[in-house]
């Protein structure tokens, strides 16, 4: 059996009624699964099936959370959730994890440094590094850098950063394809136009690229970000140097079908690529098409790298 834990990130978003919606009709299509839900029972209206365990760690029957109604309490219950979610992973009790969303602004009034379920994750496994990958149907976009101001893009690449994220990227396609495909975005108009508006391409990126198909990868660019992402599900995956660079043409097409995924921990996280929507809370206007989405990767990596594991093909 395949043992999925999950969240529903804050009580109070969208996230209780996307997993009640989603889990169900997933465990159905998964007779081989179970999913581990880490959640205030009260928030979970009639979410019953045989492959569902909940976990509350406080029964917490007395806790009222009102939909759309976030406040410091909420905030604390999403992190503890997580936590201890992020425990059965770790301790191998769960093959991969799934999370809702989640407020940083409100989570920050709990725990100071908290600034994403990223660096959260990185920092409670002591992980060496994490790659941000958004995956649709057929574009995959992985980024270099992630929440960090514009202004800080150029400083913060670094042709060993690039490296990494690539690697770390073409490790997770393996599990899917034996040969991925994969191209890099250059940062300037034009990827610079060979050293016209910038010289981030010929200095840093290039000479990861280069370094990393001596080794055998398949991989193209600098590519020109304005013109490359019509012909993006083309490949494997690309890699882009900023957010905005990569979310931005994903969420144009697959806005609620898009899941993130965390590369580099010690198990896999996915997560609803969508906020808490906290306006739309508890008034069945939410799409449940990410959060199903986020339980089908997880299922599938976990499968695939158990069958790697065992020496399959």
């Amino acid at each position: 059996m395949i043992h999925l834990a999950a969240t529903v990130g804050d009580p109070t978003s969208i996230g209780p009624e996307v997993a009640s919606q989603s889990i169900p009709k997933f465990l159905r299509e998964n007779p081989s699964v179970v999913v581990h839900l880490f959640a205030p029972r009260s928030v979970l209206k009639n979410l019953k099936h045989a492959r569902l365990e909940i976990h509350d760690h406080r029964d917490s029957k007395s806790e009222k959370f009102v939909p759309g109604r976030p406040n410091i309490k909420s905030g604390a219950r999403a992190l503890e959730d997580l936590w201890i979610a992020s425990e059965a992973c770790i301790r191998n009790y769960c093959d991969a994890l799934i999370t809702g969303p989640l407020d940083k602004f409100i989570c920050a009034k709990t725990d100071k440094e908290f600034t994403g379920h990223t660096e959260f994750l990185q920092k409670r496994t002591k992980s060496d590094g994490t790659t941000m990958l958004l995956a649709s149907e057929s574009l995959r976009v992985a980024l270099v850098t992630t929440h960090i101001p514009l202004k800080d893009v150029s400083k913060n690449l670094k042709k060993e950063k690039i490296e990494k994220t690539i690697l770390r990227t073409h490790q997770f396609l393996k599990t899917f394809s034996k040969s991925p495909k994969i191209a890099v975005c250059g940062l300037n108009p034009h990827a610079s136009d060979r050293g016209v508006f910038g010289t981030e391409e010929q200095k840093i990126i290039l000479p990861a690229i280069q370094s990393l198909k001596r080794k055998g990868l398949t991989i193209e660019g600098p590519v020109s970000p304005d013109s490359f992402f019509h012909r993006a599900e083309n490949y494997d995956a690309v890699i882009c140097m900023y957010h905005d660079q990569g979310l931005i043409p994903l969420k144009m097409k697959y806005f609620y079908e898009a899941v993130n995924i965390t590369l580099g921990l010690p198990f896999l996280r996915t997560s609803v690529d969508h906020g808490t929507a906290f306006d739309i809370a508890g008034k069945s206007k939410a799409s449940s098409l990410s959060y199903a989405k986020a339980l089908e990767y997880a299922c599938q990596w976990a499968k695939r790298f158990r069958q790697k594991d065992r020496g399959s093909t």
